[in-house]
């Protein structure tokens, strides 16, 4: 599913709480869908680019993709998920921790 929403090998995303969450401006220009039940697609209106995503198995956060952020500083790889449904092409050679699906809510969603 990260490839097809992202049009590349996998979806580079950050997962937040949704208490620290918030838009500071263009709410007018988001649209949002269901893209599978319960879950939530929000993209820009006038640029088509995904910017976030809310799960209904996870309501506490929200992913954002980091790709749409002009600063990430500080942001830092954690964990790689849905490895069991990546590209046979693509090899994983860090160290850090894969999860075939979705690794629990409060390993997701840090604080």
């Amino acid at each position: 599913m990260c490839r097809r929403a992202s049009g590349s090998s996998f979806a580079t995303n950050a997962s937040v709480r949704k208490e620290n969450f918030r838009i500071l401006s263009g709410h007018e220009l988001l649209t949002e869908y269901e893209s599978s039940p319960g879950n939530r697609r929000t993209f820009c209106s006038k640029c088509g680019s995904p910017l976030f995503g809310t799960a209904a198995d996870i309501p506490s956060a929200r992913r954002v993709r980091l790709g749409a952020l002009d600063n990430v500083d500080g942001a830092k790889a954690v964990a790689h998920i849905w490895t069991g449904s990546k590209s046979d092409w693509f090899k994983i050679t860090d160290g850090l921790e894969q999860f075939e699906e979705e690794p629990p809510d409060s390993y997701c969603a840090p604080g």
